[in-house]
């Protein structure tokens, strides 16, 4: 019967208030940098997928102008060696402005 009181001292032990927890700086500092690359990362994907659609369209559109001036048939014989406004070179030389119209905005957004 010696052995009653030493086990329960040690269930007193172990169902005895714990001490209070103290807060763990470290770890909340670990979630915060944590909380902060991911917000990062987030925006830098965002960037990536808008900058490549930006390209994609750029390259849609040169694509769609040589696919013009494939169809498009050869100057009259009247205008000679001239272009003329309306001509799908005209088209493809302001399609190629526009595109890199939107590929210098991209470069100049991605510095900052």
């Amino acid at each position: 019967m010696s052995e009653q009181p030493d086990i329960d001292a040690r269930i007193a032990a172990l169902l005895a208030d714990p001490q209070p927890a103290r807060p763990d700086s470290a770890f909340a500092d670990r979630i915060v940098a944590l909380a902060a690359y991911d917000l990062s990362t987030r925006k830098s994907r965002r960037r990536a997928f808008i900058q490549v659609g930006r390209e994609a369209l750029g390259l849609a559109a040169v694509l769609a102008s040589f696919a013009f001036l494939a169809r498009a048939g050869p100057l009259p014989a009247g205008l000679g060696d001239a272009v003329g406004l309306g001509s799908p070179a005209m088209a493809v030389l302001a399609l190629l402005l526009m595109w890199s119209i939107v590929a210098a905005r991209g470069t100049v957004s991605a510095s900052r």
